[in-house]
């Protein structure tokens, strides 16, 4: 009996660090700026929409993270928020990093994720199809626009965590705004 649970516990642990560490794409919107309360009101199929607990509590209700899982192939996903107040939210596409060696979780990596047909409906969105390279979005660290890997067009954004790219949209309050997107691992 206690090797089985012994058994359990471990093949439980393993699945967690699997879907712990599993490569994913993260769309944030951050409002903190204007101080606009922005909520949820569509989940990512498959994936999540929390605030930011990791801000102190007047922020944590200004900022959304998504995460949906990624894989090498094409995958459109979406997700839709309210704002409390007309204001500001920035829109920030980005991957996350996961450990090289699960075994390791010091040593990270950063997953790298690409974007096209980045859609808003509600808002007005600039170059969702990264034809026209980084105009309308701001970029720090080494996003790269992609010339010849989009989804239908050749343009397309690949980011990650500490290299993403942002817009800032112009929202209503109480008006549902809903951001769709294309997005794959990238190698």
């Amino acid at each position: 009996m206690k090797k089985f649970l012994s058994s359990a516990v471990v093949a439980a642990i393993t699945m967690w660090g699997v879907s712990l560490f599993a490569d994913a794409a993260r769309v944030d919107l951050d409002a903190t700026n204007d101080g606009v309360k922005i909520t949820a009101s569509k989940v990512p199929e498959g994936g999540t929409a929390d605030n930011a607990s990791w801000m102190d509590e007047a922020k944590n209700s200004q900022y959304i993270h998504t995460g949906i899982p990624a894989t090498g192939e094409w995958k459109q996903s979406s997700f839709s928020f309210k704002a409390d107040k007309d204001g500001k939210v920035t829109i920030k596409l980005m991957g996350e990093w996961k450990p090289k060696d699960p075994a390791n979780t010091e040593d990270l990596e950063p997953v790298w994720i690409l974007y096209d047909d980045v859609e808003v409906k509600g808002a007005e969105l600039k170059n969702g199809g990264f034809d026209g390279g980084f105009e309308g979005w701001t970029t720090y660290g080494e996003p790269t626009h992609v010339a010849d890997q989009g989804h239908k067009k050749p343009g397309a954004m690949k980011v990650w965590h500490n290299s993403p790219a942002l817009q800032e949209i112009t929202v209503k309050a109480g008006q549902e705004v809903t951001i769709s997107f294309w997005f794959k691992t990238a190698k």
